[in-house]
């Protein structure tokens, strides 16, 4: 979908056209714009953390990834 907003002399105008987003494109916004995940989503029960250092270029930083814990015959797996 595109949606476009005009502001001009105190005047709002808007034009949208196509598809409304799925869910996936919706949830691709939140993800983009606040990546970092709720403390609720990091319950050691059910993630685990791995630290990996990336480089941009000259610049190396530590980055840390949220792994979801497969269940296991329907209980969570423990590392």
């Amino acid at each position: 979908m595109e949606h476009t907003d005009w502001h001009v002399n105190g005047q709002h105008s808007s034009l949208g056209s196509g598809e409304s987003l799925e869910f996936f494109e919706r949830k691709l916004q939140s993800d983009l714009l606040s990546p970092l995940p709720k403390t609720e989503d990091l319950d050691p029960e059910k993630v685990r953390f791995d630290r990996q250092q990336q480089d941009f270029g000259t610049v190396k930083l530590p980055c840390v990834m949220v792994i979801h814990k497969m269940p296991l015959h329907g209980q969570v797996t423990k590392k």
